[in-house]
C-alpha cells in the first residue's frame, strides 16, 4: 500500500506540473503521454518511441524536444514537479551574463536557466551522443556553446557507461555487466573556457567525475561566482568543501538537498 500511495502521489504531483506549465492543452496530453510511456499502460498511451515538442511555461516561448521511453521525462519531473532547481529561484544569480553547465544532458536545465537569464550566454558539456543530439535541439536558437564531451581533469579517451538510463552515464569505474558503454573523449575546463569572462554559475551534474575535477580546481575555480554541484557516492559536499578550501577558493554554503536514497548530495555556493 505504501508503494502505492507513492506511485500515485508521484503521478498526481506530475499531472498538477503539466496542467501549470502547459501552454495548450495539445501540449498537455503530450507532455502525459511521456510520462505514461514508461508505465504499465505504456502501449497504449505511447506505443512507439516519439519526440515531443512541448511548449511549457518555465522554458520560455520556444519549443522544448522530450524523447519518450527514455529518462528525459524524470529530468523534466525534477525541475517542473520536484522543484530540483528552486535554490536558484531563493538565490538568483545576479545579471548571469555566463553560465557553464557540466553535464548538460538534454538541455532542458539550459532552457531553464535562459528563461530567467536572457542575456546569458551557456557552455554546455554533453558526452553521450543521443542526450547531446536533442541538446543540440533544444538550444539550437539560443547563445548555447555546446561541447560533446566528458568533462575531466586531463584530456583522455575512455569508456561511458550507465546502467540507469540516458541520465545516468558515468565515467568513473569500469562498467558493469549488462550496462550500456560508449566511448567518449574528455575535455578540460581549459579547453572550453574560451574567455577570461567571470563564470556566474556553474553547474556541475556528471555522476561522480566531480571527484576528479575539483580535485585540480585551483587554476579556474577563482572565477566562479556561484556553484551548484551534485555530489554522489562517497564524495560528499564536505569533501567537496574540502577540495575548494585547499585550491584557495572561499564559499558560502546556501542551500543543501540531501537525497541519501539516491546516493546524492546537492549544494549551492556563493563566492564569500
Amino acid at each position: 500500500m505504501a508503494y502505492l500511495r507513492r506511485v500515485i502521489t508521484n503521478y498526481l504531483s506530475s499531472l498538477r506540473a503539466y496542467l501549470r506549465e502547459a501552454s495548450g492543452f495539445s501540449d498537455f496530453i503530450q507532455v502525459f503521454r511521456v510520462r505514461l510511456a514508461l508505465s504499465k499502460i505504456g502501449y497504449i498511451a505511447c506505443r512507439r518511441p516519439i519526440v515531443a515538442q512541448l511548449r511549457l511555461k518555465s522554458f520560455g516561448s520556444a519549443p522544448i524536444y522530450v524523447r519518450s521511453h527514455t529518462t528525459d521525462i524524470s529530468v523534466l519531473n525534477e525541475i517542473i514537479a520536484s522543484g530540483g532547481y528552486d535554490a536558484l529561484v531563493r538565490h538568483p544569480v545576479p545579471d548571469a551574463r555566463l553560465i557553464v553547465d557540466l553535464g548538460a544532458n538534454t538541455g532542458l536545465v539550459d532552457r531553464w536557466f535562459l528563461a530567467r537569464y536572457p542575456r546569458a550566454r551557456i557552455v554546455a558539456v554533453e558526452p553521450e551522443p543521443g542526450n547531446y543530439a536533442t541538446l543540440r535541439s533544444n538550444v539550437a536558437d539560443f547563445a548555447v556553446e555546446t561541447v560533446p564531451a566528458a568533462i575531466g581533469a586531463w584530456e583522455r579517451r575512455l569508456m561511458l557507461h550507465t546502467s540507469s538510463g540516458e541520465h545516468g552515464f558515468t565515467m568513473v569505474g569500469a562498467p558493469p555487466n549488462g550496462a550500456a558503454a560508449i566511448e567518449v573523449p574528455v575535455v578540460t575546463m581549459a579547453s572550453i573556457l574560451t574567455s577570461g569572462d567571470p563564470i556566474d554559475l556553474l553547474k556541475v551534474d556528471i555522476e561522480g567525475a566531480e571527484e576528479e575535477l575539483f580535485a585540480d580546481c585551483k587554476a579556474w575555480i577563482g572565477r566562479v561566482e556561484m556553484l551548484l554541484v551534485e555530489c554522489h557516492g562517497n564524495y560528499t559536499l564536505s569533501r567537496l568543501t574540502d577540495a575548494l578550501g585547499k585550491a584557495g577558493a572561499k564559499f558560502n554554503l546556501l542551500e543543501t538537498d540531501l537525497k541519501p536514497e539516491f546516493g546524492f548530495e546537492v549544494g549551492l555556493f556563493r563566492r564569500a
